[in-house]
């Protein structure tokens, strides 16, 4: 079965694409900065849809939009408004799911993490992504970046965190790659 498996935001979607579990091929598409958050969810849709069509997709994962932020029963507008967003990317995701008769499923943050082994909860946020690109390097060999400030604090922004968390997505759903860290 094809797979393809996104760690979707609205800023950058990291891809990886499967053939049962070969992974054949793994990127990320970045959005144009200059655009508001609605024009990005939309200038993904024609990408994944060239994807889709390229590799023959049967099956789409992603990761699931969590309901609430585990222990803060007052969240802020932008912790709220980052949920839309996320829902957003997730409905046009549904919708090219349903266009071409895809099969699909979206997996909690917690889950997939507790699946492989980089538990939600337990590490600060740089922690886990750290941990995931060296897990996915480690696992495919491959040299995904992870880069880091001068000041040492861990850099998104020229990290291949999405990558590595869209792999990490599929893995989670294989009995081979569970728990390969604690």
């Amino acid at each position: 079965m094809k797979t393809l498996s996104l760690d979707m935001s609205t800023t950058c979607v990291g891809v990886s694409i499967w053939k049962d579990d070969d992974l054949i091929k793994a990127f990320k598409i970045k959005a144009d900065k200059n655009l508001n958050w609605e024009e990005r969810v939309r200038s993904f849709r024609e990408p994944l849809e060239l994807i889709i069509i390229k590799y023959n997709i049967e099956f789409i994962l992603c990761e699931a939009v969590p309901l609430v932020s585990k222990g803060r029963i007052d969240m802020t507008a932008q912790a709220k408004a980052t949920f839309v967003k996320l829902g957003a990317m997730r409905g046009m995701v549904i919708s090219l799911a349903d266009i071409h008769n895809i099969k699909f499923q979206a997996i909690s943050p917690n889950t997939w993490r507790k699946n492989i082994g980089i538990l939600q909860g337990k590490k600060d946020r740089a922690t886990k992504k750290v941990m995931a690109i060296k897990l996915v390097n480690k696992l495919f060999n491959l040299d995904l970046n992870c880069e880091f400030t001068k000041n040492g604090k861990y850099s998104e922004t020229k990290s291949d965190d999405d990558i590595a968390d869209s792999i990490l997505l599929y893995c989670s759903t294989r009995e081979k790659y569970r728990q390969k860290v604690g």
